[in-house]
């Protein structure tokens, strides 16, 4: 019986520092340990992100060397695509971030930087390229994979 109350009390203390541990997390105030942090020099950029916590984070880097900043923003997403591209699912908590959850937050980023893009699935993609006209213009590809409407590996393929 002695023994069942040393586990008893064991129990209950191991309890109290979890329950104690959590709530330091959870009201902390974590503002003031995130950094960032970029670089600009003949070789390239740089970025460094630090944070003093275990933190998610997204970095959109878009560096054109000696070429002109693109006039035009395109983010390509397609649903009839996401499903057979299985690199873009991560599971985080009980939520899984797929493809639509990465274009939606890289809208929000490029937007919060006056960068307005516009959305194409794979059908317009491919007339966005064939039309030609403005001749500098951005394609971000969230899937990792271009379309085979625009690129199947071949020459004659419209995307080269």
């Amino acid at each position: 019986m002695r023994h069942d109350r040393y586990i008893l009390i064991a129990s209950v203390l191991i309890v109290a520092v979890i329950l104690a541990g959590e709530a330091y997390i959870y009201t902390f105030d974590r503002d003031s340990t995130y950094s960032a942090s970029s670089s600009m020099s003949d070789s390239g950029a740089g970025y460094r992100v630090g944070s003093g916590i275990s933190s998610i984070y997204d970095v959109v880097v878009s560096y054109n060397g000696d070429f002109p900043a693109a006039k035009e923003y395109y983010v390509y997403y397609d649903d009839n695509y996401a499903d057979v591209i299985e690199d873009v699912w991560h599971a985080t908590g009980g939520k899984e971030l797929n493809q639509e959850y990465y274009v939606s937050q890289m809208l929000c980023q490029l937007e919060n930087r006056g960068i307005c893009a516009k959305v194409l699935n794979a059908s317009e993609l491919r007339d966005m390229v064939l039309s030609g006209g403005e001749r500098f213009k951005a394609l971000i590809v969230v899937s990792g994979a271009f379309p085979d409407t625009v690129y199947s590996g071949n020459v004659a393929d419209p995307i080269i």
